[in-house]
């Protein structure tokens, strides 16, 4: 009798096992061999007379003899999502979105409205928040179409290159998430990077080959909300970036005494912005601070020698600094008329009360107060020569 009941025991534990791993070993219905899916790089949204135009960059399954890596798909719909899934049912596989390097929106959706599209990237969990948001003068799909030089892969080369753009401070890096919190929140103004391409760069070696072209980056473009108003130029990009404290290499031409051009490799920046509030205005203080050593120069100029050379070295650095905040400050106020410098958030934080009276008529106000630039810039480096000997 106890053998019965220990067999029997055994036999319900057993049981149980089998059971339970049956339910929780539920197979793999959404496993897809990697024949079967469709690893998307790059996406691109055009507006025409029938709709959103989506570009696609996917990545080849196999690698092929005409040195290309990449497909691009193009589908043309009344909206983004039916586009995507138009290119879906002709491709036949299943698209894989955590891998986009890059979206590119073209101006003549720009100027309409891109808050839709991006709902759309926002809304596809497998689109990472951060994946860099770059409008186009011209058409997203050639952005997505040319054959890079340096890589076969063109979103890869786009992403390397805005990279370096943005430590130079001629771009600012915008993603995807970056637009829609300022599309929420006031002022509801934002800047992204612009590209394009420059078909001509490599003309004199490669004349006759796409491969001729590279990609450049124009400055940016200023949205109020979700619609573009404007463009800045790289100089006055960077005059912002210096504002903010982005600068972190590059070079900085000036003039010395003996009018000889001498140029400065930029180490790094930092920034400090403040606000205060007097007989009713507000004046806005930017302290910018920077560190460069002297990359070349020419003329009789010694700054080893002469102190007073290096003094007015720094003076006339600290000059270029400023005239390039100031540029950027003149595109705001007078031209775009946008507060892309973000001091409505500073006045939020700093006068809570006073923001509340004056953030319905902040674009009347910006354009009108005071602006204070100071710049206190540090050569820490000369070089191993005294002067030039040309």
């Amino acid at each position: 009798m106890k053998n019965f009941i220990k067999t029997t025991k055994k036999c319900i534990i057993l049981f149980l096992i089998i059971t339970l791993s049956s339910i929780s070993l539920t197979g793999c219905r959404d496993n897809y061999e990697i024949e079967q899916l469709a690893i998307v790089l790059g996406l691109g949204f055009d507006f025409s007379k029938s709709g959103i135009t989506i570009t696609l960059q996917v990545l080849k399954n196999q690698d092929t003899n005409d040195n290309t890596r990449v497909n691009i798909y193009t589908a043309t719909a009344s909206d983004a999502d039916t586009a995507i899934y138009k290119i879906r049912s002709s491709v036949g596989r299943k698209f894989i979105y955590s891998h986009i390097n890059c979206i590119i929106v073209s101006e003549n959706v720009a100027v309409k409205s891109i808050a839709p599209l991006l709902d759309v990237t926002m809304r596809f969990n497998e689109i990472r928040p951060n994946v860099p948001l770059l409008v186009t003068k011209g058409k997203a799909a050639d952005i997505l179409s040319m054959k890079s030089k340096d890589n076969p892969i063109s979103s890869f080369s786009i992403i390397n290159a805005l990279e370096v753009q943005k430590n130079l401070g001629f771009t600012a890096f915008s993603s995807n998430l970056d637009f829609a919190e300022s599309v929420q929140n006031e002022p509801y103004i934002t800047s992204i990077s612009v590209i394009d391409i420059d078909r001509n760069y490599f003309r004199n070696s490669d004349a006759k080959s796409n491969n001729g072209s590279i990609y450049t980056f124009p400055g940016n473009a200023v949205f109020r909300k979700d619609k573009l108003v404007g463009y800045m130029s790289p100089t006055e990009v960077r005059g912002l970036s210096w504002s903010r404290g982005d600068v972190q290499w590059g070079n900085l031409q000036i003039k010395t005494a003996d009018n000889k051009t001498l140029n400065f490799d930029i180490k790094r920046s930092s920034s400090k912005r403040t606000v205060s509030f007097e007989n009713g205005k507000f004046k806005f203080k930017i302290l910018v601070k920077g560190d460069t050593t002297i990359r070349d120069m020419s003329g009789n100029t010694d700054p080893n020698k002469n102190p007073n050379s290096l003094k007015l070295l720094r003076q006339r650095q600290n000059e270029a600094i400023k005239n390039e905040i100031e540029l950027a400050i003149t595109a705001a106020q007078k031209s775009l008329k946008a507060d892309i410098f973000d001091f409505g958030s500073l006045v939020y934080r700093t006068y809570p009360h006073q923001w509340k009276k004056s953030k319905d008529s902040w674009d009347k106000i910006f354009p009108n107060v005071d602006i204070e630039v100071v710049v206190d810039s540090t050569i820490i480096q000369t070089g191993t020569i005294s002067k030039s000997p040309f």
